[in-house]
């Protein structure tokens, strides 16, 4: 497994490079989100009502310094945060053959929490990046960037960037952005979907079998 801040050997190609996001791409916090939220809030949710991504907008009681203190909660327990899909460690080896992936993430767990994940989840990744806040992803400056934030997408569409958003309850998705951004914006239904916009040629290998 790959792992961060890989050097690109002489006479290697440099690939494209994808800045992938953790928590909701490919990081299930949202099991955790509905446990403590009922719990703590006597607030039943459901994964389909997560309808926002500030979850605090859902509940009346919950301020966002509280949401944020929850999150940091899953952090601390991060042994326990499962993957949004079992199969992204496979499909991920296999765009790896492609791209070179930087994890890029504004999650509040510490880099020692989200370090271990990844390597306990064996995600492959070449780079690393921490960042305070969601904007500062498009510093990254990658070629590709997958994430769950609609946010994200319309930042870094405006730098001529390509997204592919990993559709989700909360992803608060703009049609309208998603139609003006001319193709940057794509949204993927699934990891799987994922896979086959990235690895068109594999795809069609695999088809033609």
């Amino acid at each position: 497994m790959a792992t961060k801040d890989m050097p690109v050997e002489a006479g290697q190609e440099a690939r494209k490079v994808i800045a992938l996001d953790v928590d909701g791409t490919i990081a299930d916090l949202a099991t955790q989100i509905i446990k403590i939220v009922k719990d703590r809030y006597n607030v039943e949710l459901t994964v389909d009502q997560l309808t926002k991504y500030h979850v605090e907008e859902l509940v009346p009681s919950m301020t966002r310094a509280e949401f944020v203190g929850i999150l940091k909660e899953i952090w601390d327990n991060y042994k326990e945060i499962g993957l949004v899909d079992k199969q992204i460690p496979r499909i991920l080896e296999d765009v790896h053959k492609d791209y070179e992936i930087h994890v890029v993430t504004a999650a509040v767990g510490t880099d020692d929490q989200i370090r271990d994940w990844l390597r306990i989840n064996n995600i492959t990744y070449d780079k690393f990046v921490h960042v305070a806040h969601q904007a500062d992803k498009q510093k990254e400056g990658a070629d590709i960037y997958v994430d769950d934030y609609f946010e994200v997408a319309k930042q870094v569409a405006v730098l001529d960037k390509n997204v592919i958003i990993i559709k989700q309850p909360w992803s608060e998705i703009d049609e309208q952005v998603i139609l003006n951004s001319h193709n940057k914006i794509v949204v993927a239904q699934s990891w799987v979907e994922v896979r086959e916009l990235l690895l068109p040629r594999l795809l069609r290998r695999e088809q033609a079998q």
